[in-house]
């Protein structure tokens, strides 16, 4: 009972933080009416969150392998508590891109999550816990677009934030009191320069690929090149320093890459379920196929992606123990592929692209559970936090790489309806194609994990 209880709550902390990353999506076309600021601008509330998720999940992770994974997760969920009340209080767009920042740093809970799994569940449970994370993580994401919606069409924007820090308050008072453990230290110096210089590289490649379509090649090109090189700098410091702040050699081994490369795929494919089906779903019907439907119910039409991930969460447990992570991740892989395949040939009505979004949650909870179990039996208990954080921010550069080449096709091959730019069938289709392709390169490089690995234990 004491190990279900805990189970819920880091499950929780987990919901928390997939809902923090969508929950302002769907408010984002009214924002600068709020503000009398451009679409650019608003643009940030999207982007800060997504920088400072990226540029801080490697250091925090690493802070949880050093000081205690649960310590370091108690003080993300604070991070976002404080952050979630700046924004609460804010009048001004600056202060809410703020807020969101602070909530980004918060979002590294997400990587610190199946460490405290490891260090506090027995190795019976492990895989049903880390299932019920990786379906948490799903569901918060689908429930993210309908609560938003609601929120601001019946309310005020300001309650989103109220929201957020009230849950960030109770998921932190819920770990403190029901996870015991998840305090395990790793004696080592918390490499500070390395962390900089990665924030710096991460911060620029990410920048690049999310802003391309507004900013163009011209600016963005070199800002990418500048951060790969700082990348390839920070590599060659690592493999030279005594405690890096990641282990590289532990990341490029080949079950961790492999499984690295796969999440990259499914970042992909699970944006392209708020990036494209719903953007199908509310895009008006001059001459495209859109369906005109308003932002909640479009909302809603996508839920099964949640709902889905909620009740695939033990299939894909008694399928890991049956058959391996390798045939679960590649299935998974495939099925999200198959899922776009079904869009392309089927976007004319709700329940069609309800069908398509359900595919994807079950699916992605089963790669999302098989990565989690794959990375945590391929490395030693001392890096779990930061291999997790590498995979979560490849995950969200998989994301970034989706709504960059997905927005540049919608927005690209367009026709004009009542003076307004609506994406044409054929963009749609190259859209649905470019993620069912994503779904099954993510099948193919699941052929290079081993077949089959036991259940981590717990050192």
């Amino acid at each position: 009972m004491r190990e279900t209880v805990a189970i819920a709550a880091v499950a929780s902390s987990a919901l928390l933080a997939s809902l923090l990353q969508t929950i302002m999506t769907p408010l984002v076309p009214v924002l600068p009416g709020v503000f009398d600021a451009s679409a650019a601008a608003v643009s940030w509330v999207l982007t800060a969150a997504l920088l400072a998720a990226c540029a801080t999940a490697p250091m925090t992770g690493r802070l949880g392998d050093i000081l205690g994974k649960k310590h370091v997760l108690v003080g993300l969920l604070a991070v976002i508590a404080i952050g979630s009340v700046i924004g609460a209080l804010s009048t001004s767009l600056g202060g809410v891109i703020t807020a969101r920042a602070f909530q980004g740093v918060g979002l590294g809970v997400m990587a610190l999550n199946v460490g405290v799994l490891r260090d506090t569940v027995s190795p019976q449970r492990l895989t049903g816990a880390i299932a019920s994370v990786s379906a948490s993580n799903g569901i918060g994401g689908a429930l993210g677009l309908p609560l938003s919606a609601t929120i601001g069409e019946l309310f005020d924007w300001h309650g989103l934030f109220w929201l957020a820090s009230i849950l960030a308050t109770l998921c932190g008072v819920a770990i403190m009191v029901f996870v015991r453990g998840g305090n395990r230290r790793t004696p080592a110096r918390f490499d500070w320069a390395g962390g900089v210089v990665l924030a710096a590289g991460l911060t620029a490649v990410v920048l690049a690929i999310s802003q391309w379509p507004e900013w163009h090649a011209s600016v963005c090109a070199p800002l990418l090149g500048l951060g790969l090189g700082t990348l390839g700098l920070w590599a060659w410091l690592q493999l030279r320093t005594r405690d890096p702040l990641i282990d590289l050699r532990m990341v490029f081994r080949g079950p961790v890459l492999m499984v690295n490369l796969i999440t990259i795929m499914s970042g992909f494919t699970w944006f392209a379920i708020p990036g494209l089906v719903a953007r199908l779903l509310q895009s008006q019907d001059g001459s495209g196929p859109g369906l005109d439907l308003d932002m909640i119910t479009a909302s809603l039409v996508i839920i099964p992606t949640g709902l889905s991930m909620l009740l695939g969460a033990p299939l894909a447990r008694r399928l890991i123990a049956r058959f391996g992570t390798r045939t679960v991740i590649r299935t998974g892989s495939l099925l999200t592929g198959a899922a776009y395949v079904v869009g392309l040939i089927w976007m004319d009505h709700p329940w069609q692209l309800s069908i398509v979004a359900g595919m994807v949650g079950i699916g992605s909870v089963m790669i999302f559970t098989s990565a989690a179990l794959a990375i945590v039996g391929a490395v030693p208990v001392h890096g779990t936090g930061a291999a997790n954080a590498v995979n979560s921010v490849l995950r969200w550069l998989g994301s970034t790489i989706a709504a960059a080449v997905l927005g540049a096709i919608l927005a690209g091959i367009a026709t004009s309806y009542d003076g307004i730019p609506v994406p044409t069938a054929p963009a749609y289709h190259l859209s649905f194609i470019l993620a069912a392709a994503a779904g099954l390169i993510g099948w193919f490089l699941g052929a290079f994990l081993p077949r089959h690995r036991p259940l981590p234990q717990r050192a």
